[in-house]
């Protein structure tokens, strides 16, 4: 069973989503980074594309308490001396680990400009919370009201069919280009590398900038 597999069976078996044939993205095109840039149409990023000689693609379960760590400890620092400065360009992209992670990226990518990110550190600031709800839908939609999100964008960002399509061809994307198997997975201009600290990726980055 693959990965489309799990995660649509899994969001079905909830009773979330009248679960539609699900498009091909990839033969459509849609999975075709912009070759100057190498983003996607979507994208989520931080930092100004003009000036950065860097780019950070991570990869990301909002499950995952690994991913809570990067975003508590390591993300701040890397905002202030590298994203803010001009020099990296940050890219946010779901890799959801289980049904729970890809509810949540549903909800999150129905938000807007600087509110995305706003509530995509709110679940990560309080993963422990809504991951360990007995109704986690639920959870989240609390959440999402706290973000500012009304009851039916709610019910119509987690049952959105084109959405799951989308997000699950992403995580094929991920696996197929950069071997993605886990969460965070870091790509500094266009490698995987795997820093254990702040430090270690700011060495990384700097090095990579000669």
């Amino acid at each position: 069973m693959n990965r489309r597999q799990i995660l649509v069976g899994a969001l079905a078996g909830a009773g979330l989503l009248a679960v539609a044939p699900l498009r091909v993205l990839a033969q459509s095109g849609v999975l075709e980074p912009d070759p100057a840039t190498g983003l996607f149409p979507g994208d989520r990023t931080l930092g100004d594309p003009a000036t950065a000689k860097a780019v950070l693609i991570e990869y990301a379960s909002l499950s995952c308490p690994h991913c809570a760590n990067f975003h508590r400890t390591i993300l701040p620092p890397l905002k202030s001396e590298w994203i803010d400065q001009g020099k990296l360009l940050y890219v946010y992209r779901d890799f959801p680990l289980n049904a729970p992670a890809l509810w949540a990226s549903m909800v999150a990518n129905c938000m807007e400009g600087d509110r995305y990110f706003a509530f995509i550190n709110l679940l990560y600031q309080n993963q422990d919370a809504w991951l360990g709800a007995s109704d986690i839908p639920a959870a989240l939609k609390q959440y999402a009201q706290v973000a500012g999100m009304d009851d039916a964008t709610f019910d119509r960002c987690i049952n959105d069919a084109t959405e799951i399509d989308r997000i699950v061809a992403h995580v094929e994307y991920a696996q197929a280009t950069y071997g993605v198997d886990s969460t965070p997975t870091v790509i500094l201009n266009g490698s995987r590398v795997k820093p254990q600290s702040y430090e270690e990726l700011s060495r990384m980055i700097a090095d990579s900038l000669g």
